[in-house]
C-alpha cells in the first residue's frame, strides 16, 4: 500500500493545483515514519515476538490507508496534513514490517541454510511491493479516481491482515526458546 500511496498522493496534490514543494514535503514524510517506528517495533518483536509487533505494523498501515482516503475527500491544508500523516504512517509501517520480518526470520531459523532461505524470501517482499503497488494504484486511479485508488490500496492491508492471521509463527522464537531451555 505504501508504494501505491507514493503514486496517488503526489498526483492527487498536483491535480488539485498544489505547488511542487507540497509534493516534496509529502514524499519526505514517507521517510519520517521509519525514524519514529523502527526502534520501538524492533523492541516489541525482540521482547514479545512476532504477533504483537506485526499487529503494530498492520495498525500503522491501516491508519495510513484511512487517513489517505479521508485526505482525498478534503481540500487545501487539511488534505496536505492528512496525506503527510498518512505518508509517515505508511513509511513507518513498511520499514517496521521489514524489521519484524527480518528479526523474526533470523530468530526462527534453526540452522544457517534455513536462515539464508528465509532471508531470500524476506528480500523478495520489497521488490514485489514495488511492482504491485504502483501498477495497481495507477490502474485504479485511471479507472475510478483518487479516492477509489486509495481505498483499494487499503484493501492490500486487509489482505495482509488475513495473511498474517494464517501465518504459522511460533509465539516464542526458536533462539529465545533455546536460551530458555539452556538456562538452569
Amino acid at each position: 500500500a505504501s508504494t501505491g500511496m507514493r503514486i496517488v498522493g503526489p498526483l492527487l496534490l498536483l491535480r488539485s493545483g498544489a505547488p511542487a514543494w507540497q509534493v516534496g514535503l509529502l514524499l519526505a514524510c514517507f521517510g519520517l515514519g521509519p525514524v519514529g517506528f523502527a526502534w520501538p517495533v524492533g523492541r516489541i518483536v525482540d521482547r514479545r515476538g512476532y504477533p504483537p509487533a506485526m499487529t503494530v505494523v498492520l495498525a500503522l498501515a491501516a491508519l495510513a490507508g484511512v487517513l489517505s482516503v479521508l485526505a482525498s475527500l478534503l481540500d487545501g491544508g487539511a488534505r496536505l496534513g492528512l496525506l503527510c500523516a498518512a505518508a509517515a504512517a505508511a513509511g513507518g509501517a513498511a520499514n517496521a514490517g521489514m524489521v519484524v520480518a527480518q528479526r523474526t526470520a533470523a530468530r526462527m531459523a534453526p540452522d544457517p541454510a534455513r536462515l539464508r532461505g528465509a532471508f531470500a524470501w524476506v528480500g523478495v517482499a520489497p521488490p514485489v511491493a514495488n511492482l504491485l503497488g504502483p501498477v495497481a494504484a495507477g490502474a485504479m486511479l485511471d479507472a475510478a479516481g483518487s479516492t477509489v485508488a486509495l481505498a483499494g490500496l487499503l484493501g492490500f492491508v486487509v489482505v495482509a491482515v488475513a495473511l498474517v492471521r494464517l501465518a504459522r509463527t511460533p509465539l516464542v522464537p526458536v533462539q529465545a526458546a533455546r536460551a530458555d531451555a539452556a538456562s538452569p
